[in-house]
């Protein structure tokens, strides 16, 4: 007998994007822009172009532009004019909610390419700070694009911004740890969440097993827009309580949405679905002050770049030690400890050395005094350059002071000049320490070493300089005849 066919009740489509307020509409007056919460890329994630027209046009006076194109400005003057543009509408996003902003071009009534450094949200208004061009009048029909580029990154943030909310609305749920703030990195590098402590690796594997899991069951997004009013402060949406930023004059207000799971407050671009999403939560933590923890995860087409990436690297340190890539952590112990083993041997030679470079000097004090004919103890003027310190010569001429301070003679009348240089560098790198008796005697010596190039400073008796030019400071001679023996 043939099974009979159940014919379910059509269901009702649901748009991704809802608009709540029956007073609210999107304006379509090409000489008023829409405000930042109703825009293109807010209402739909995926599009790659538009065509849209110009509001204001202007040479931006503010924006400074990196050679890398980060948002941080190196500071340095623009070698090329930046225009501030403002459209009627735009699918490239406003930096905001935590989310970098979009990079695209536009594009102009006769075909010129321009292209769109950064889009920055003033007030309410999204304004797109482009490369080059013309003015362009208002009323000007032009066409904004992503690009291949600008798509990848958009889709990348969307992947882990969207990761970010179930991330976060899981660790409250399940561990009650709230999100008071996280950051998107620049791919591949893995994004982090802060929390007020830091789980468990058996814990981080439970939120990342139930995120996947809304993963794998298709779990829907959609976007929620009404009218900025008391009421959205009132919603019970996790981080209502932030409320929007200061300076915000939109008068939207936006929630995300991902079904059965969270509500919260933003601005970013979103993926409609968690089809085909897959979420990695790295198992180890950073620890902060105050017992918090950042935790770091990827999503997405970055999961495949990092591991990428850290392959690469594992690959790199295998070939460089000479093993397996799963040999290389065996092999690291192994070398830091050769090398801890090693910095302890150095360290106990040089003390050798400066307990016999004080011996030395004793030796030549003692002479010193022999052959003068005096009731009173004279003042010791010496100089030593050992060239035979580790990569760290200052630490060989703390060694000296310290020894020669607890010497029987520390005390009688001396000003003494010790240089240094790393066995492995050029004898042109020379550190130096002066120390004495009379402080205001260092003090003269060292503003005699600055007057020949050498850097430094020092107080209590004891002034040390660095320079990398030794010989054009004289050399050891010429640090010989900077000494008074009257």
């Amino acid at each position: 007998m043939a099974a009979a066919a159940t014919v379910l009740p059509p269901t009702e489509f649901q748009p991704y994007h809802r608009i709540l307020s029956p007073t609210l509409q999107i304006p379509t007056d090409i000489s008023q822009p829409v405000p930042v919460g109703l825009l293109a890329c807010q209402r739909d994630p995926f599009l790659k172009e538009l065509d849209t027209n110009v509001i204001q046009c202007k040479v931006s006076q503010g924006l400074e532009v990196s050679k890398d194109k980060k948002k941080k400005a190196t500071g340095a003057p623009l070698q090329e004019s930046v225009l501030e543009v403002l459209l009627h509408d735009t699918i490239l996003f406003p930096e905001g909610g935590g989310q970098p902003s979009d990079i695209g071009y536009v594009k102009g009534p006769e075909g010129s390419l321009w292209e769109v450094l950064e889009v920055k949200r003033h007030g309410g208004h999204a304004i797109h700070y482009v490369k080059g061009g013309d003015i362009l009048p208002a009323g000007t029909p032009i066409t904004v694009m992503l690009g291949d580029a600008g798509f990848k990154r958009r889709y990348d943030h969307m992947c882990m911004h969207t990761s970010q909310h179930l991330i976060s609305a899981l660790l409250e749920r399940l561990l009650s740890l709230p999100t008071p703030s996280w950051y998107l990195t620049p791919s591949p590098n893995p994004s982090y969440i802060e929390v007020p402590r830091a789980p468990t690796e058996a814990e981080l594997q439970t939120i990342e097993d139930a995120a996947n899991k809304y993963c794998m069951s298709g779990t829907r997004l959609h976007i929620e827009v009404e009218e900025l009013s008391d009421k959205c402060s009132e919603s019970g949406d996790r981080n209502a309580s932030k409320g929007l930023p200061a300076d915000y004059t939109g008068g939207v207000n936006r929630t995300v949405v991902i079904e059965n799971v969270d509500r919260n407050p933003c601005c970013g671009t979103h993926l409609p679905t968690l089809q085909g999403q897959s979420i990695f939560i790295l198992p180890q933590t950073e620890s902060l002050s105050r017992g918090r923890a950042r935790i770091f995860f990827c999503a997405g087409p970055r999961i495949r770049a990092y591991l990428a990436q850290t392959h690469g690297l594992l690959t790199t340190a295998a070939v460089s030690y000479g093993c397996a890539p799963a040999q290389v952590a065996e092999r690291l112990l192994f070398e830091t400890d050769g090398r801890r083993k090693a910095n302890k041997r150095t360290e106990e030679l040089e003390r050798e050395v400066a307990d016999f470079v004080v011996q030395d000097l004793q030796e030549e004090k003692r002479q010193v005094i022999k052959s003068e004919a005096s009731v009173f103890t004279p003042r010791f003027c010496a100089f030593r350059h050992r060239y035979d310190s580790s990569s760290n010569p200052l630490n060989l001429l703390n060694l000296i002071h310290k020894a020669w301070s607890l010497s029987p003679t520390a005390s009688s009348p001396h000003l003494i000049v010790i240089a240094a240089s790393a066995a492995q560098t050029s004898s042109n790198n020379v550190v130096l320490l002066v120390f004495g008796t009379d402080e205001n005697e260092v003090k003269e010596f060292g503003d005699k070493l600055k007057a020949k190039g050498i850097k430094g400073g020092g107080k209590s008796g004891k002034w040390s300089g660095k320079t990398d030019d030794w010989r054009g400071a004289g050399g050891d001679e010429g640090i010989k005849a900077l000494f008074n023996y009257q």
